[in-house]
């Protein structure tokens, strides 16, 4: 009776470590089912964020840069031999968009800069007291454009801000002028990604060694470590900027 009670047990236990085994393999395999729908359907409202957002930029691009009256008042500002042309010149430039650059914030464009060829910011709307930074080593996206003369989109941090940039180059009468970006806000991506998929809710960290390495000192405020890993950050967490995310 001891050796077939014995031979039980060790069936018994053999037979619950197998179904054990199994329920955790099923669990995994649930599980792994789970985060990749939900990679999958993040992925397809990501990549439809995105793809709405290049063609509002290149819309913009067509409809309020790209014409003969702007490339001209850029070229002048950047070419006139004469300082004060310069000057009077980028005034009437900055005179012409910015009423459209104020329209455009309504659509979640938070900044529109204008670039030379040698990489440095002409003119930033959303803060134009600075200008003429290298941004060579901070923007390989606008590096690249200069030197390709092709449009790219991408998300990059900054200098001021991160965002979702589009960046267009810029030509008058066949001579290269330079690069304009057009970026938009992480707010207008959280909104976008809520509304193809409201059952979550979207965050955006990002790098703090790299954003600490880009920001323009006085504009560190805005950067609070993340809850989720101090070695993130989260932009504008408090909420001071009217398009915060």
């Amino acid at each position: 009776f001891s050796k077939y009670f014995y031979l039980i047990i060790i069936i018994i236990i053999v037979f619950t470590k197998l179904a054990v085994y199994n329920l955790y393999l099923y669990k995994n395999k649930v599980e792994d089912s789970y985060y990749k729908n939900n990679i999958i359907s993040q992925k397809i409202a990501y990549d439809s964020s995105i793809d709405k957002f290049s063609l509002l930029a290149k819309y913009i691009f067509d409809k309020e840069i790209n014409k003969k009256e702007v490339l001209e008042l850029f070229q002048k500002s950047i070419t006139s031999e004469n300082e004060k042309d310069k000057i009077y010149y980028k005034a009437l430039f900055y005179r012409t968009l910015n009423p459209s650059f104020e329209y455009m914030k309504k659509d979640g464009i938070r900044q529109l800069q204008f670039e030379t060829p040698d990489n440095k910011s002409f003119l930033r709307f959303h803060n134009p007291s600075t200008f003429n930074d290298d941004l060579a080593s901070v923007r390989p996206s606008m590096k690249y454009v200069n030197e390709n003369k092709i449009p790219i989109s991408i998300f990059e941090t900054g200098k001021i801000l991160s965002g979702f940039r589009n960046i267009f180059p810029m030509f008058y009468n066949n001579e290269y002028l330079g690069a304009v970006e057009i970026s938009l806000t992480l707010k207008s991506m959280v909104d976008s990604l809520q509304k193809l998929d409201n059952r979550k809710e979207y965050h955006f960290i990002l790098n703090k060694n790299i954003i600490q390495s880009k920001i323009f000192e006085y504009q560190k405020y805005l950067y609070t470590d993340s809850i989720i890993n101090s070695d993130f950050v989260e932009e504008d967490a408090k909420g001071i900027l009217l398009d915060s995310p």
